[in-house]
């Protein structure tokens, strides 16, 4: 019943898609970007810069990169904060609405 209204809330279920890239990254991939002054000013808060962004052509590794900072943030700050993410991908824009984003984001914190 818990995982109809969840589903209800929004079809869109970005916990696989994290899941599905942190199996298809490699030991050690992206530990220099934990390791990066700025990445770790932004992570306490210190940087000017609020959002961290990262661009790239398609299949770059960006999402694996997001997953990277995403189980870094949730292991890291677990005690302080609820860590919530999306992954969105061109070829689903017509799903990823602003209310889905939205309400996926609302259905994590019921899954968490």
């Amino acid at each position: 019943e818990r995982e109809d209204a969840l589903h209800w809330l929004s079809p869109l279920e970005f916990y696989t898609k994290h899941a599905d890239t942190i199996q298809r990254r490699t030991e050690d991939t992206g530990t220099w970007l934990l390791r990066n002054p700025f990445f770790k000013d932004w992570v306490k808060g210190s940087s000017s810069q609020g959002t961290l962004l990262c661009t790239g052509r398609p299949g770059a590794g960006k999402s694996v990169l997001a997953s990277i900072v995403i189980d870094h943030l949730r292991e890291t700050l677990k005690d302080q904060y609820v860590v919530l993410y999306s992954y969105c991908n061109f070829k689903e824009k017509e799903q990823q609405t602003a209310v889905n984003l939205v309400s996926s984001l609302l259905r994590h914190l019921g899954t968490d």
